[in-house]
């Protein structure tokens, strides 16, 4: 026994690029579709999902979605170990060797057999028309094909599993799965106060370190920016950078135009003029180190790192510029980049992919929590 589902929700999430996501409280099931075997596609407009029989095993292309939505029913949190899942999406993955991935419900149709969907309702989303206020009789016959699509796909995909042996491989990622969709319900705890005291620590840092890394270079026409990798090669490995004058503009007799009208009256005419100033080498580069995009030397943290280690006239430099780096990587990506992604929960609901990389490892997203560790 089996159960195809799909829901269809509104699309009001202000977290991330996930408009339809279940960790977004105002976000609600619209329609509710269940297809059994031999029975015509049920369609339900009810929020909360029902309860599916726990004897069935649910189906579902990108099933994670709709379990998500599915999870906020406390039952069904209870139960949830009980289910069996298939997931179209990681079972064409696992069958096709980790070659196709992510692959779409349109193209696993167009692989197996199916009818391609109406192209309008991606249409009325993209457009950000929410799923209520798309015509009924538009967006249940679309719900409709996708359960025929889907169902279409889990049978021929059991039958290539079956005569492959890969049922065990399969099932075992199925769990997997449903534990990552557990994962990301639960979501990890953010400390939003705590972050926001110490984005403004390190933004008060790297003002500090941006300083000293000025005044080590001494007066300069172009304003530097420690953050720039065209300015930072300059310095180390020495190169021209562009500067700004304004420039009195010059008759044909070489005398100064005059504004002839207007609040400038009588005022000398003047232009933006570009200039360069040079800054002698402090160190060789080597050969290989020219920047991929001939926008100077290559500075990245390894070359940094060497030049710390290995030249003393630069080590001082490059520890400013290195340290820099580390506060604003700390404060893009952890302290505000987390608060970005922080749902009104307290929670930052990450996203988990199985079918992402060649390799069949996990993958993660929004943000990337298989980067964190401990300190």
């Amino acid at each position: 026994m089996y159960c195809v589902i799909d829901l269809e929700t509104t699309i009001r999430n202000q977290v991330g690029k996930n408009k339809g996501s279940a960790h977004w409280d105002d976000n609600q099931v619209c329609y509710y579709g269940l297809k059994y075997p031999d029975a015509d596609c049920l369609i339900c407009t009810k929020d909360p999902v029902p309860i599916p029989g726990f004897d069935a095993i649910l189906v579902g292309q990108n099933i994670k979605f709709d379990l998500l939505y599915m999870l906020r029913n406390k039952e069904i949190r209870e139960h949830f170990s009980e289910y069996i899942i298939w997931d179209t999406r990681l079972a064409e993955y696992l069958l096709s060797g980790q070659v196709d991935k992510m692959m779409s419900l349109d193209k696993l149709a167009d692989r197996y057999g199916g009818s391609v969907k109406d192209s309008r309702m991606k249409e009325y989303w993209n457009n950000g028309i929410d799923t209520p206020d798309i015509p009924p009789e538009l967006i249940i016959p679309y719900l409709e094909q996708d359960l025929l699509n889907t169902e279409l796909v889990f049978l021929e995909q059991l039958q290539q599993a079956k005569a492959l042996d890969m049922i065990p491989l399969i099932t075992s990622q199925m769990k997997a799965l449903k534990a990552t969709t557990v994962m990301e319900f639960n979501g990890m705890k953010f400390d939003s106060q705590r972050a926001n005291v110490l984005s403004i620590v390190c933004k008060q840092q790297m003002d500090t370190l941006e300083q000293n890394f000025k005044a080590m270079i001494g007066a300069t026409k172009v304003e530097l920016n420690i953050s720039s990798n065209r300015h930072v090669s300059a310095v180390i490995f020495g190169g021209s950078l562009p500067y700004y004058i304004q420039e009195t503009v010059l008759d044909d007799d070489g005398e100064p135009v005059l504004y002839k009208s207007g609040l400038k009256k009588g005022q000398v005419k003047t232009k933006r003029a570009t200039k360069e100033e040079h800054f002698p080498r402090k160190v060789d580069p080597r050969i290989h180190n020219i920047s991929a995009n001939n926008n100077g030397y290559d500075v990245s943290v390894s070359v940094l790192d060497h030049l710390r280690k290995n030249q003393p006239s630069v080590k001082e430099l490059c520890e400013l510029v290195l340290r820099h780096r580390e506060l604003a990587k700390q404060v893009s990506t952890y302290y505000d980049g987390f608060r970005e992604l922080q749902y009104p929960d307290g929670f930052i609901h990450g996203e988990l992919k199985h079918c992402n990389t060649h390799t069949g490892r996990l993958s993660s997203s929004a943000p990337n929590l298989q980067n964190l560790r401990s300190s």
